[in-house]
Parts: structure tokens; sequence; C-alpha cells
């Protein structure tokens, strides 16, 4: 009888321990519950071990920084099932690592935020889908070792300091749609020698070209109605430009330090006029001019519609500057 309660007590007490054991080990996470949650930081980015993410209000994702090892990178569609649909920025470190060389951007891509890619020091080059629309301010700035870009037609707007200081950047093609160049779009882009300019173009701003010591060449749109300060400031190699009928004068700085300019042509019979038949004597019409170098020629209208001598001429004259007239 002894011996029966005996084995009963320690049967009981082997089905409790299980029970305990089985009740602890519920409440344990498993190895991948552990990995889910440390994928997620407190900002709500998820890190998939290649790249760091954030999940957009469509459902599609926008890349925020990179942590593989590749130099040649070829962005996925697709992350983690969902497409990608741009390209962001932290504020606390660079989005992609200074070893990446070259970049292919897929197709689901619209848009590249501010600082994308900037720092990307290692970056030579990168191709750009045709789905992107726009791209915002310092894109690609300080990406030093960035030789060409061509930015796809789909594109319609830029950002403030997009290519400032690519300082390797030698040939440029813009989207035929862009109606804007920001101030200090190639800011420091002291290797490009020519800009293949769209005519949509109607304004560009302040020191879009500054220090641009190599540029040689560059067509102006004929649409252009502004002409931001300090344009061309530092263009040390461009050796002639055209300025079009819209604009009838331009500000201090835009040609200072320009000692290669030999021609400007002027085509706004308006240019330089105070509206009395005389030309503007105050500082801010006339500092650009004062600042050309010695041996500029201007070539220009000499004659208004009335026969009167223009602005221009009557300011050429009486400064010295040799004046070539176009009619």
């Amino acid at each position: 009888m002894k011996k029966l309660i005996m084995i009963a007590l320690i049967s009981t007490m082997i089905i409790g321990c299980s029970a305990c054991n089985s009740s602890s080990d519920s409440s344990v996470p498993s190895e991948s519950d552990i990995a889910a949650e440390e994928s997620i930081n407190s900002d709500g980015y998820i890190n998939n071990g290649e790249y760091i993410y954030k999940i957009l209000e469509d459902d599609t994702v926008a890349i925020v920084e990179y942590v593989g090892t590749e130099k040649n990178l070829i962005i996925p569609d697709k992350i983690d099932d969902r497409s990608v649909s741009g390209i962001d920025h932290r504020n606390e470190t660079y989005s992609f690592s200074d070893s990446v060389e070259s970049i292919v951007l897929p197709e689901s891509v619209t848009f590249l935020n501010n600082y994308a890619f900037e720092g990307c020091q290692s970056l030579k080059s990168i191709v750009l889908p045709e789905s992107l629309e726009k791209i915002e301010s310092a894109a690609f700035k300080t990406c030093s070792s960035l030789k060409e870009i061509v930015i796809p037609d789909s594109v319609s707007e830029m950002g403030f300091d997009v290519f400032a200081d690519c300082k390797s950047l030698k040939s440029v093609k813009l989207s035929k749609g862009m109606k804007m160049l920001r101030s200090r779009t190639f800011q420091n882009c002291f290797s490009v020698e020519e800009i293949d300019i769209p005519q949509t173009i109607t304004i560009w701003g302040d020191s879009c070209f500054e220090n641009c010591k190599s540029l040689k060449n560059i067509s102006v749109p004929s649409e252009l109605s502004g002409l931001g300060k300090r344009a061309f400031y530092g263009c040390e190699s461009l050796t002639k430009i055209e300025i079009p009928e819209l604009i009838s004068y331009v500000s201090e700085g835009t040609f200072a330090d320009c000692p290669s300019l030999k021609e400007l042509k002027i085509l706004n019979t308006n240019f330089l006029s105070s509206g009395n038949g005389d030309y503007y004597t105050d500082e801010e019409h006339t500092k650009a001019m004062e600042e050309l170098p010695e041996h500029i020629t201007i070539y220009g209208y000499s004659m208004n519609y009335d026969q009167s001598e223009t602005a221009l001429y009557k300011y050429c004259k009486d400064k010295g500057i040799k004046f070539e007239a176009l009619d």
C-alpha cells in the first residue's frame, strides 16, 4: 500500500514539473522573435542586414542607409516584398558608405530626398531611372569623385546645392522638362567643362555656376528671364556668353573673376536703360559691368526703334568698352 502511495506522489511531482517547464518555455521569445524586434529601432527604421529603410504611407519603402559591403551596387526594386520608391537620409549619418563606387537605381524610384547621396566621396557613377521625378536639395553634394550625370527627362525639378562641391564632375546632361536651376546647383564643380542647358529653363538662382573653373561654353536658354547674383563668378575658363532678350541687367558678381571672358553678347535693346533715354548709373545695375575684364568685347544693338542710341551703346562709349553693333 505504501509503495502505491509513493508511486502516485512521484507521478504527480513529475507531471507538475513538466507543466512548469512548459509554461516557462512559452514565455521565452524565440531567436527569430528577438531578431525581428531588434531590426526595428526606436525611430521606426527597419534594418534587414543590408539596407536600413522606412515604410511610407503608400506601403512603399525609402532607403535611408546602405549597410552592406558592395562597391558596385545595384539597388533592388523591392526590399522585403515592398517596392523601393525613394532614397532618403537620416541626419546623423550619410546614407551610403564612402566605399561605394557605382550605383544603379531601379525603375521603381521616383524621388531622391535631401542629402540622399551627400558625402559619397568614392561614388564615380550613378544610373538614374526614367521613373525619377524629383531630386531634392544637396542630393549629390560633395560627391567629389562623381564624373558624369544624366538627369532623365522625367525629372521636373531639383532643389538647392544638388551638385555643389562635386569637384570631379565633367559632363552634365539635364532633363529637357526642367524649368529652374536653383541657387548653387553647380557651385564649386571645378572640372565641369560643358553643360547642356535645356531651353525650358527660365530662371537660375544665385551662384548657380560659381567657381566652375573649367567651364568653357554654356548655352543660355532664350527664354531665361532671371539670372541670379554671382551666376558665373570665378568661371576662369569661360570665353564667351550670350545674355538673352528677356534680361535687362545683370547683378553684382555675375562675371567677376572671369579673366578669359572675351565676348559678351547682349540681345535686349533696353539693357541698362533707365527709361529716360540714358543708362543706369547706380551700383545695383552697373556693378557687374564694372567687373568685366578689360579686354572684353560687347556685342549688342546700338540703335533703338526710334533710331536713338541704346543705353548699352552709350554706356560702352562712355566707359571705353569695345562695342560691336548687331544692327
